[in-house]
C-alpha cells in the first residue's frame, strides 16, 4: 500500500544508501544527518521524504527506507532532534521542511545539493531530483509530515500543490498543536494512508 502512491508492487531494484548532511532552513540554519536510499538500474519514479518517530533516528527507518527505494523510488531520510526549537515537534521545524520541498526543484536547493553530495558519495553519475514525491512518516513524524504536507497543499502555486502525491503514515500520533486535525482538512485531494496500531499510551 505505501509504495502504491507512486509505484507498483513488482519492482524489486537494489539499493545504495549513503549518509550526507543537509542543510534546513530553521532557527538561520540547522545541519541533520541525513541517508539517502537510491535505486539502482532505474530511473527513479519519483523520491519519499521519510521521517522518524519522536526520540528516533533515521537508522529506525533503514529497513522501511530499502523497502521504499528498491521499488524505484529514490528516499531521503533526516534525523531530527527530539527537542528544542528545530525539533521533529516543532512548527518552526515543519514550516522549514515544507519550504525546503516547494524549493527543492530549484537550482543549487539544499535538498538538491544533499542529493549531489549523496550521488558523488555513491559514484554515481549527476542527476536532478525527480519532480514529484510522497511525504510518510511514523509516530511524531506522521504528525510532522501530514503539517508539512498540509503546508504545500495550500500553496497558491498549483504547480507547487501538483508535485505532492500524496503521504504515508505509519502509526501517526497527534502533536501538541493539533497539527494533524489542523492539516488533514487540506489534504482532502491527495491519498492518504494510515497504518496504525491499537490505542496505546504512546500513540
Amino acid at each position: 500500500v505505501a509504495v502504491g502512491l507512486l509505484a507498483a508492487c513488482e519492482p524489486n531494484y537494489v539499493v545504495q544508501t549513503t549518509e550526507v548532511n543537509l542543510a534546513i532552513g530553521c532557527g538561520g540554519t540547522t545541519t541533520v544527518n541525513t541517508i539517502w536510499a537510491v535505486p539502482q538500474e532505474v530511473a527513479p519514479i519519483g523520491f519519499v521524504w521519510l521521517n522518524h518517530g519522536f526520540a528516533r533516528s533515521n537508522d529506525n527507518m533503514a529497513d522501511l527506507q530499502k523497502k521504499y527505494a528498491s521499488r524505484g523510488l529514490i528516499v531521503v531520510s533526516p534525523t531530527l532532534s527530539a527537542f528544542g526549537g528545530c525539533s521533529v515537534n516543532s512548527s518552526a521545524m515543519h514550516i522549514a521542511i515544507a519550504n525546503l520541498l516547494v524549493a527543492a526543484p530549484d537550482p543549487g536547493s539544499a535538498l538538491e545539493a544533499s542529493y549531489d553530495a549523496a550521488r558523488s558519495a555513491l559514484s554515481l553519475p549527476a542527476a536532478d531530483l525527480p519532480a514529484t514525491y510522497a511525504l510518510s512518516g511514523h509516530s511524531a513524524g506522521g504528525a510532522l509530515v501530514t503539517v508539512v504536507g498540509g503546508l504545500i497543499n495550500t500553496n497558491p502555486d498549483a504547480s507547487v500543490r501538483a508535485r505532492l502525491r500524496g503521504l504515508m503514515l505509519l502509526d501517526p500520533v497527534e502533536n501538541a498543536d493539533d497539527g494533524m486535525a489542523a492539516n488533514l482538512p487540506n489534504l482532502t485531494d491527495k491519498p492518504v494512508y494510515t497504518v496504525s496500531a491499537p490505542n496505546s499510551s504512546c500513540n
